[in-house]
């Protein structure tokens, strides 16, 4: 089915609801995200897993007005830091939320293309994740 009126593109999905900290990602890293709250949640770290499904145009006016009120916020990208979408994402929320703890985590600078069976070395785990969501929460 196709819908008589266009459907907005700057949508942002709340995989799963949290208050401690929101974790913003797209693709992928959605799955590995979710995987890492599920583990926190076990020890009582409610976190908040939005996903992007469209990256160009950015929708940074949903991204912020889905993550208003959470104390932190942590931005996944399975790419290198520099110029990836999630540091993008982050800077905007900084200057909306000076007061928020914010991080990014993304993969580990190694030069491109990168062997297949290194992937789990290079891009961000579940665990990772993890470790990088009880640091932000530690800080509030």
């Amino acid at each position: 089915d196709v819908p008589d009126d266009p459907q907005p593109l700057a949508r942002v999905y709340e995989l799963s609801g949290g208050r401690d900290i929101a974790i913003v990602t797209y693709s992928y890293m959605s799955k590995v995200a979710q995987e890492a709250a599920l583990e926190l949640s076990r020890e009582g770290i409610s976190v908040g897993v939005f996903s992007v499904p469209v990256l160009a145009p950015s929708p940074v006016g949903a991204i912020t007005e889905k993550v208003r009120g959470y104390p932190s916020i942590l931005f996944i990208d399975e790419s290198i830091p520099a110029g990836s979408p999630a540091s993008y994402w982050m800077a905007h929320c900084a200057q909306s939320f000076p007061d928020v703890n914010l991080a990014l985590l993304c993969s580990k600078p190694v030069p491109g293309p990168a062997a297949p069976h290194l992937c789990d070395a290079v891009v961000p785990s579940a665990p990772e994740i993890a470790n990088e969501v009880r640091r932000l929460v530690s800080m509030q």
